[in-house]
């Protein structure tokens, strides 16, 4: 599923559209600057986030990826722009668990 605007997120976060595609996975992780550290996870055998928009997610959307099976996670102490935070993440996760 392909989500072009901030809207469409919010859409799809509230309604929950999209997270079935990340449904196999085994640790799924949505971006949050107040949650544990993603060290504090064991490494998984698959990884799925959810990432969200400038401006972040909104509590409400934090709380709805986490009905859907997501676990809250922070990379670090700064907050960090859409299109570098899942280079970030994945370079976070190689660092910390190796290849997948």
């Amino acid at each position: 599923m392909e989500i072009g605007s901030r809207e469409a997120l919010r859409e799809a976060v509230v309604r929950g559209l999209g997270l079935g595609v990340v449904s196999e996975a085994e640790l799924k992780l949505v971006l949050h600057p107040v949650a544990e550290p993603l060290v504090s996870h064991a490494k998984p055998a698959t990884l799925a986030f959810l990432i969200g928009p400038e401006g972040g997610l909104t509590d409400a959307e934090v709380e709805q990826a986490k009905g859907n099976g997501f676990h809250a996670a922070r990379l670090g102490p700064r907050v960090l722009r859409t299109e570098t935070a899942p280079v970030v993440a994945l370079a976070v996760a190689q660092q910390l668990w190796g290849d997948f």
